[in-house]
């Protein structure tokens, strides 16, 4: 499993911290099972919603200059937080992120500003509204649409055509589609702090789409879904599945009865129950499929 690994904020840091713009706004020790879908996780060091592009900057700036590790969030529909928590400081960006401002249209085309921090399922909502097409069921995710892109830019390559960005020098760069991808692949940093992009739509064949499934798990128990990769054209869903793993359970973790590639949070669960279930998943679909499954989800944090 990709882990990412991250040092404490030192005292030092913290000191310094208070000094500067947003140090007010800076909470220690937030429980990060408050800020992730499947609402597991441990404390974050220090945590800060940025409000502005200036905000980014500053915090940016300031983990740079203390040498403090920083993690990037949305609305950590795809991110799985380790029971440590995580060391240096969590960014998630506010809702002056958010924001959906139509450019052109142009025969069959549409291009649509959306900010970094739009829900994707307002989106859908937005696109579906003006009979534009979705890319690879992607506006069926709750999350945001930054965090879609930061955990799997692929859907991304067909469609976008700017991307802004700050980056580790602070920075404000809007990069145009030929620095961003063939066609096919997204080339870009993760370590940029993503705050915009224009994508270019086409419209739906037969006109307005029906929009995805955000409200289908409004009143269930909290989920991480996509956990897995697929692999060409077979669903890692129907990849598990076929390994007979639907409804299998670690500690209060299960494998979802109708999405194989789904857990539920039965409730008090913990994110190395989710990890053991991974790798249990893995073993399976390898010995009875002879397929090396790769996780789809980004595991951060501390043991």
């Amino acid at each position: 499993l990709e882990v990412e690994e991250q040092q404490r904020l030192t005292d030092e840091a913290r000191e310094a911290m208070s000094g500067v713009s947003f140090g007010a706004r800076v909470t220690t020790d937030e429980i990060m099972a408050h800020h992730t879908a499947f609402k597991v996780g441990g404390s974050a060091e220090a945590f800060i919603e940025a409000r502005d592009v200036q905000d980014v900057r500053d915090v940016l700036g300031f983990a740079v200059e203390k040498n403090v590790p920083i993690t990037f969030l949305g609305n950590g529909t795809r991110t799985l937080v380790r029971d440590g928590g995580l060391h240096g400081i969590v960014m998630k960006l506010g809702d002056d992120f958010s924001g959906i401002e139509l450019q052109r249209e142009e025969g069959e085309e549409t291009w649509v500003s959306v900010g970094a921090a739009t829900k994707i399922s307002e989106f859908g909502a937005w696109a579906a509204e003006r009979g534009t097409l979705d890319w690879d069921g992607t506006l069926s995710d709750r999350g945001t649409i930054a965090g879609a892109f930061m955990v799997n830019p692929a859907p991304f390559a067909s469609c976008i055509e700017e991307l802004t960005i700050v980056d580790k020098s602070g920075r404000e760069v809007t990069l145009t589609r030929k620095a961003i991808t063939d066609g096919e692949r997204i080339r870009f940093g993760r370590s940029a702090v993503v705050t915009r992009m224009v994508l270019r739509l086409k419209k739906a064949e037969g006109g307005r789409k029906e929009e995805g499934k955000e409200n289908d798990f409004a009143n269930e128990r909290a989920r991480l879904g996509g956990v897995f990769k697929d692999i060409g054209k077979q669903t890692a869903d129907s990849i598990i599945a076929d390994s007979g793993m639907n409804g299998i359970r670690v500690g209060r973790v299960r494998v979802d009865d109708k999405d194989a590639n789904c857990f539920v949070n039965e409730g008090n669960a913990k994110a190395k129950d989710a990890i053991i279930l991974i790798g249990l998943i893995k073993d399976r679909v390898k010995q009875s499929q002879g397929i090396q499954l790769e996780t789809a989800i980004r595991i951060v944090g501390e043991e």
